[in-house]
């Protein structure tokens, strides 16, 4: 349900996969050079919120948004991994957008969120 594209990467959050790909409520990068996965970074998923559905890529990180936690992580690409998880989220399935300042803006069910240092709050 996104994707994101950086100079080395598209980075593909997979609310629904498939066991041969990439299971459900993983992000996979593909290498565009290739065409080729050479990442898949699990993340969850359950039948009720789901898993990740939109993502955004930044200096700081792709970012990624999780409706069953009702999270946002973030994934340093330089190790393909989880460092971050960012609660208090109303749903979690709204757009992301990252700025060059190392800020992400979400689109929550009841409002804007801005993430600043790891922090969650509304505009």
């Amino acid at each position: 349900l996104g994707i994101a594209v950086t100079p080395d990467a598209v980075w593909i959050a997979l609310r629904h996969g498939r066991e041969e790909d990439a299971v459900a409520g993983s992000v996979v990068r593909v290498d565009p050079l290739t065409n080729q996965v050479v990442a898949v970074v699990p993340l969850g998923s359950s039948t009720d919120g789901g898993g990740p559905t939109r993502i955004a890529a930044s200096v700081s990180g792709v970012w990624v948004g999780i409706p069953s936690s009702r999270s946002v992580v973030r994934i340093d690409p330089g190790t393909n991994a989880v460092v971050a998880t960012i609660p208090g989220l109303t749903c979690g399935e709204g757009e992301l957008g990252a700025d060059d300042s190392g800020g992400v803006w979400v689109a929550d069910c009841d409002a804007v969120r801005r993430i600043a240092g790891l922090r969650l709050g509304s505009i």
